[in-house]
């Protein structure tokens, strides 16, 4: 990929995951005697300037002069990437007009000559040291102002790290794709970095527990867009709980919220070892609880169509006082159609929806149609003779 395009490049490196990052160089830990002097000068200057105006610190440009003088790249950078993360938090200007699509913002293509000189200082100066990297992105991926701009830099800082470094490539995939959900353009990452997870992961080597943040993280970007990506985030997450050591766990509560019900769902969380492993793939017990209420309340009226109070409240097991905000929430939802008759303590359920079609489902489903479709076949015999019959009533 393309440095200028807004994800890091799609050519996985061919370096393991266990490969360490190239060690700091005396350059760029102690004073960069060595590195590009103009980036010190004159351009250090120009973007200390701007950022200054943007910002409102008047000593930023000479202290940079400071830096520069002493040939101090580490210091210089680091001082850099501090200002450009404070202007870019600021964002436009309150009265600047919005862009039309694709345009940038007010202000963005001088931050982005700022994000230039701090990339080449990163690079030419500071020699793409560990440390320097870490923080620079840091500064770029935590805040949400300029977001465009931001996934940009990150994809450029990305693309500049040596492909064995893999240990800080990852943190940077990482950090982009948390930036690109935080910041409302998840675009930015779908279609060029979302699907190559899987390659990064094996290219890589890496471990479980680093795959399913990286799985997580996508997950979490591709779901907070709606039904935008509802495929995407659905084909991520089995990867993600794919990389669970308690798999087999998780397929047991999947396989509960199709076919269970409540009590079925408690004395699995009551098993040994069951609630450890299902806190640890990120699966809320209070929530999954509160979802099988419903489902448990779908399943009564899929069984029954006349319910009392008494018998929601012990299969949901709630107190009798809370069966109608529970009824009332399932309708809401339109999970149920039902009626509540709070004189006689009942719900009639006129329509439940089904859980789960299997054969056993299907098979009085297509006997229903199929007699629908006879009875349908016989009234338009009867209509064409009734209509037969009253174009000619005498004819004998």
């Amino acid at each position: 990929m393309a440095a200028t395009e807004a994800a890091p490049a799609a050519a996985a490196p061919a370096a393991s995951a266990s490969a360490t990052p190239p060690a700091a160089t005396e350059a760029a830990t102690t004073s960069s005697v060595d590195g590009d002097s103009s980036i010190l000068g004159s351009e250090l200057g120009a973007a200390a300037a701007h950022l200054a105006s943007l910002t409102g610190d008047t000593d930023l440009v000479a202290r940079f002069e400071t830096m520069a003088s002493s040939k101090d790249g580490v210091s210089a950078t680091t001082a850099l990437s501090t200002a450009l993360a404070a202007a870019l938090d600021a964002g436009p200007p309150a009265d600047a007009a919005a862009p039309a699509d694709g345009a940038k913002q007010s202000g963005e293509a001088d931050l982005e000559g700022c994000v230039q000189v701090l990339l080449s200082l990163v690079k030419n100066v500071c020699h793409m040291e560990e440390g320097v990297v870490r923080a620079v992105a840091k500064a770029l991926s935590s805040g949400e102002g300029y977001g465009s701009l931001r996934l940009r830099s990150m994809a450029l800082l990305y693309n500049s790290v040596p492909e064995a470094s893999t240990t800080v490539r990852y943190a940077l995939l990482l950090d982009t794709i948390r930036l690109a959900a935080r910041v409302g353009r998840v675009d930015m990452v779908a279609d060029s970095v979302v699907p190559q997870l899987s390659h990064y992961i094996a290219t890589w080597g890496l471990s479980k527990d680093a795959a399913r943040d990286l799985y997580a993280a996508a997950y979490d970007a591709m779901a907070s867009c709606g039904d935008t990506y509802t495929s995407a985030a659905f084909d991520i997450n089995f990867q993600r709980l794919k990389t669970l050591n308690a798999s087999a766990t998780i397929f047991r509560l999947l396989d509960l919220f199709v076919h269970g019900v409540l009590p079925d769902l408690t004395a699995f969380l009551a098993e040994d070892g069951v609630t450890a492993a299902v806190d640890a793939a990120g699966v809320d017990t209070a929530a999954a609880v509160h979802k099988m209420r419903l489902l448990s309340l779908i399943s009564l009226g899929l069984d029954s169509q006349q319910l009392s109070y008494e018998t929601i409240a012990s299969a949901l097991d709630v107190p009798e006082a809370e069966v109608e905000e529970w009824v009332i929430r399932a309708i809401g939802l339109d999970l149920v159609d039902a009626k509540l008759n709070q004189l006689d303590r009942t719900v009639a359920v006129h329509r439940s929806t089904q859980r789960a079609f299997s054969k056993e489902e299907w098979r009085p489903l297509s006997e229903r149609i199929n007699v629908w479709k006879e009875n349908v076949a016989e009234l338009v015999i009867t209509l064409a003779e009734a209509r037969n019959n009253k174009q000619a009533p005498y004819a004998m």
